[in-house]
């Protein structure tokens, strides 16, 4: 490397956590992108643990099923487990 010189980066991992997670899984559900495109991409969710109403499980929810589709039911990401 040399200082002034272009680099290029490759972007090849990603971590979302649950407090902005959920607007990043709508933004790529959005764009109709079915499959990330990165090598690794992580969803992290240990926020909005008080849930005193429908919309932090709901948003849990999402999360989950946004993860792993086809691969988990609503019933699995309640329980937390692999669906059959």
């Amino acid at each position: 490397m040399e200082a002034g010189r272009e680099i290029g980066l490759k972007i090849d991992q990603t971590l979302t956590q649950d407090a902005t997670g959920t607007m990043v899984m709508l933004e790529l559900e959005a764009m109709n992108l079915s499959r990330v495109q990165t090598e690794l991409s992580a969803q992290y969710a240990d926020h909005k643990l008080l849930q005193t109403d429908f919309k932090n499980p709901d948003d849990h929810l999402f999360l989950c099923n946004a993860c792993s589709p086809g691969s988990r039911s609503i019933d699995s990401c309640r329980e937390g487990g692999e669906s059959a």
